[in-house]
């Protein structure tokens, strides 16, 4: 007896014939492309049939060929940005949920793309400061932001150091008007610059710093949202354990423009958003950066940390009454390094100690009922109760 055909077969069946259809298609247009002169039309049938994973195995067969598409049509911006768009569809890894983990395929064609360093020197060509047309940058972008997705970190960044122009034109990503590529810029350039100190270097010395000091203050500093995050993030990563940059970066003056990253409105002292109080986390992190470790330049950053009032700031945010404990115990921290080892910083701070009194040193904070918090909150009563802390004592700040 036949068996009955059940829906979900039927389903399973459909499926297969039109994945095998849409190959087939994929084949054709592929081999349409690569002997007709009027490319435009049959890419724009490729763009749409790559967002189906289905045509990714045929896309990845055809890579090399895309590729000098673009070499070969590096005029025709429109021509560049289909073939962009193909290549990134034919490697971004879309999660499958009723069969996770099957992206092989695309990891497959992200290998054979990166086969040739040619290809990745190419990607960083298009988005030279002379190329200002939004789609090619923005899917060159998006191109590298899915080879980085897939574990191609270390290929990109040899390339970057290897191409002579690489770092210019992610840095010119930084000083676009358009916010999307500005953002992604400062994303990429995160990304890149991990765990490598030569690449943090050459951002640093074709004029990272100013560049992200110019976004920073543009956007409003400690108000200016995720953008404002993302670029104190890779300030700490251009500055973490690199200590020829944290020179750098004090040589220039740029301490006197993280002070504005420390003011508070009223407000905040009752509302504090979350991107707002990471900004303020990061702040400190930043400042953390500079005056700990080895760097035998800590007594000179924490010396203009004091005359450019970041110390007294710090203060403020520590001992006021804004809405995060987080920041205020971070705050309390990063004061403590600043004032570390220094006698003449810990010397002012003698006379702020005892005019306001170790009142200013409590923290008011609510308890819940759990063994491991020191603060009590008593939750039955209509109106909560809090304890205070005890005095900090001045020598755990030092």
């Amino acid at each position: 007896k036949k068996k009955k055909k059940t829906a979900k077969t039927t389903f399973v069946m459909n499926w297969l014939f039109g994945a095998q259809k849409k190959e087939q298609e994929v084949e054709k247009l592929l081999q349409f492309l690569l002997t007709n002169e009027e490319i435009d039309l049959v890419l724009y049938d490729l763009s749409e049939l790559s967002s189906d994973p289905s045509s990714h195995e045929a896309l990845g067969k055809a890579i090399p060929s895309l590729v000098e598409i673009i070499r070969q049509n590096r005029r025709d911006l429109n021509v560049v940005k289909l073939v962009l768009e193909i290549l990134n569809h034919s490697m971004k890894v879309v999660e499958d949920k009723s069969n996770p983990g099957n992206y092989y395929v695309e990891l497959l064609n992200t290998e054979t793309f990166c086969e040739s360093e040619k290809n990745l020197t190419l990607i960083l060509e298009l988005l030279s400061e002379e190329n200002v047309n939004f789609k090619v940058r923005y899917n060159s972008v998006q191109l590298i932001k899915t080879l980085l997705e897939n574990g191609k970190l270390q290929q990109i960044q040899q390339s970057v150091l290897k191409s002579p122009l690489a770092i210019s034109n992610l840095l010119h990503l930084l000083s676009d008007s358009r916010p999307i590529l500005r953002n992604d810029g400062i994303e990429l350039l995160k990304e890149l610059c991990q765990n490598n100190q030569e690449l943090q270097k050459l951002i640093v010395f074709q004029n990272g710093f100013e560049s992200l000091m110019s976004i920073i203050a543009s956007e409003g500093y400690s108000d200016g949202g995720r953008i404002v995050l993302e670029a104190i993030q890779l300030l700490t990563n251009l500055l973490r354990s690199n200590v020829s940059n944290q020179n750098y970066f004090r040589e220039l003056n740029c301490l006197k423009n993280v002070y504005p990253l420390f003011q508070i409105e009223n407000t905040d002292l009752w509302i504090l958003t979350d991107v707002k109080v990471d900004i303020l986390l990061l702040s400190l992190d930043l400042l953390d950066i500079l005056v700990s470790g080895k760097n035998p330049n800590v007594p000179i950053n924490q010396k203009i940390m004091h005359q450019q009032n970041i110390f007294h700031r710090v203060l403020e945010l520590s001992l006021s009454s804004i809405n995060s404990l987080p920041v205020r115990i971070k705050g309390l921290k990063t004061m403590g390094d600043i004032m570390k080892g220094n006698e003449p910083i810990q010397s002012h701070f003698h006379p702020i100690k005892s005019l306001s009194t170790t009142q200013h040193l409590l923290l008011l904070a609510p308890y819940h009922h759990n063994h491991h918090h020191r603060y009590h909150r008593h939750h039955h009563h209509p109106h909560h109760h809090y304890h205070l802390l005890p005095p900090i004592p001045y020598s755990a700040l030092i």
